[in-house]
């Protein structure tokens, strides 16, 4: 495979990863399917403890507590589904439990 098809296949799986996003949080645009993105995944490489990992969200996305809750989420259950499971059993397990059953709700979770 070429590397220009490569390209496309990369770019056709993050345009489907953020539309995905954006369907599940009901966002009104791709940039803020991104930037949901952005700040869950940065927050979580962080390692920030449970009590400031959604206010971290909230704070880079821009959003209130709740929504950036239920953003979080959404991108972590996209994540889950595109990694097929092996890469999020791995994320919750270094999570302490209060941080992993917030985040892996799902879109629809009340966590």
């Amino acid at each position: 495979m070429g590397t220009r098809t490569k390209e496309k296949e990369t770019a056709r799986d993050h345009d489907t990863f953020v539309g995905q996003v954006q369907d599940r949080a009901h966002l009104g645009s791709r940039g803020a399917a991104e930037t949901a993105t952005r700040a869950t995944l940065e927050t979580l490489a962080e390692r920030v403890p449970a009590g400031l990992a959604v206010n971290r969200v909230a704070q880079r996305a821009g959003e209130d507590t709740p929504r950036a809750a239920h953003e979080a989420r959404c991108v972590m259950e996209v994540v889950g589904e595109a990694a097929q499971g092996s890469l999020t059993d791995k994320i919750r397990q270094s999570l302490d439990d209060e941080l992993a059953s917030s985040l892996f709700a799902g879109s629809t979770g009340s966590a």
